[in-house]
């Protein structure tokens, strides 16, 4: 792992990441819209429906995301997740359920489909997952793998983290670098790096956005 920090720093004139979410529930499509607009990388928009997610494609082009709910009017089964996967090739889309069997995420995963974010992610934890999988991985909830049902995302993060490493986390989870930490902390730089190394072979991360996903999805008093 290198040890620059992996961020999604973008300069200030560079073009927002276009998502759009396709969602039939108001509610929850214009709320997820709102948040995104809010963040300053982001230009979110709005469907119901998988033939409305077709026309807006055809007219203004892909999208470099789409959040896609399993269960709006058009997307009746995979076959279904696998033409909307097509209608945004060559850019991502992760699907967006409260409730969907394992069968059917891995299904649209072996489709091709770029994750799944359930509904009740706290949204600035969605916009981590966003950014996993904008950066070329794949996002699924730690506790999916767990078969029974969450016990894992209960159960918080690793017991073995140290305090220190718990201050790290937290100092990434409120985007700091590496040289930031180090000042808050009153530790060398050097030992900032080796506590962030720690932490992803502890928490399984892939990357520093990826930690401070998993702390975020646990929710952890930090």
């Amino acid at each position: 792992m290198s040890d620059q920090d992996d961020s999604f720093d973008r300069p200030f004139d560079a073009a927002p990441t276009r998502v759009l979410v396709a969602d039939d529930d108001a509610l929850v499509g214009d709320m997820l819209a709102l948040y995104l607009n809010r963040q300053a990388s982001f230009a979110a928009a709005t469907c119901k429906s998988l033939g409305e997610m077709d026309s807006l494609i055809r007219r203004d082009g892909v999208f470099d995301l789409v959040l896609l709910d399993y269960g709006m009017p058009g997307i009746r089964g995979i076959n279904d997740v696998t033409r909307a996967i097509g209608m945004n090739a060559p850019h991502p889309v992760i699907l967006l359920s409260g409730n969907i069997s394992r069968a059917n995420v891995r299904a649209a995963i072996s489709s091709g489909a770029r994750g799944f974010i359930p509904k009740s992610l706290p949204p600035r934890t969605l916009v981590n997952a966003v950014n996993l999988v904008l950066s070329g991985e794949t996002f699924l909830p730690s506790w999916f793998h767990d078969e029974s049902d969450g016990a894992a995302h209960r159960h918080g993060l690793p017991g073995s983290l140290t305090p220190k490493e718990r201050d790290v986390l937290a100092g990434l989870c409120e985007g700091m670098s590496n040289k930031e930490i180090s000042i808050q902390l009153d530790i060398s730089l050097e030992t900032v790096k080796m506590h962030v190394r720690n932490l992803m072979k502890k928490l399984g991360a892939k990357n520093r956005t990826h930690a401070v996903l998993i702390a975020l999805e646990h929710r952890q008093n930090l």
